[in-house]
């Protein structure tokens, strides 16, 4: 069978899969455990389970069934990376501040061509710009931050210490949130 996911530069085999498949309700039980830390740390829960998804793979690959139960070994796997990445989060810069991003017209600063959808149309006003940011939570303000000044997706990943996929997610949510909002204040 083609197409198995690659961990260590090397297809999984079947027995790797299964046990991955079968066990992943053990990332989301580490996860919640954890999520207190996460949430002192910065680090997003969806980033959390995706690390632990990583240790679950880790562990699918060493396995050896005459040592230990596949879920002992898995847990702690988990844990092992989850707990990396809180310890990395620590430690990383995780915002950047909205005040330098521009409203009102102000072309001074014009940003990275991804957050061009941001500047749509609209005229919007300061207060406005304050009310649709205040809504937002801190990851995704750091992420529109970065990406008004200019950082592509792949330099906001690094800084904020999420995936690309993740900072292409909050950029899509984000944006759906302004259209919805310039679709209820009328808008261009």
């Amino acid at each position: 069978m083609t197409g198995h996911p690659i961990v260590g530069g090397d297809p999984m085999n079947e027995t790797e899969e299964r046990l991955v498949v079968e066990n992943q309700g053990l990332v989301y039980f580490v996860a919640n455990r954890l999520r207190h830390r996460a949430v002192a740390a910065g680090v997003e829960f969806d980033d959390l389970v995706a690390t632990g998804m990583l240790g679950l793979c880790k562990a699918a690959r060493v396995y050896d069934p005459s040592r230990a139960k596949f879920s002992s070994l898995a847990v702690r796997c988990i844990e092992n990376e989850m707990r990396l990445l809180l310890r990395q989060g620590r430690r990383r810069p995780k915002t950047a501040s909205l005040d330098d991003v521009p409203h009102e017209g102000d072309k001074s600063k014009v940003g990275h061509p991804e957050s061009v959808w941001l500047r749509c149309e609209a005229d919007f006003s300061a207060v406005e710009w304050q009310e649709f940011t205040g809504r937002l939570s801190e990851r995704e303000r750091s992420v529109l931050a970065f990406a008004w000044l200019g950082y592509t997706q792949k330099d906001i990943a690094k800084r904020v210490g999420i995936s690309r996929t993740h900072v292409s997610r909050v950029l899509g949510r984000v944006e759906r949130r302004w259209n919805q909002q310039i679709q209820e204040t009328g808008g261009k």
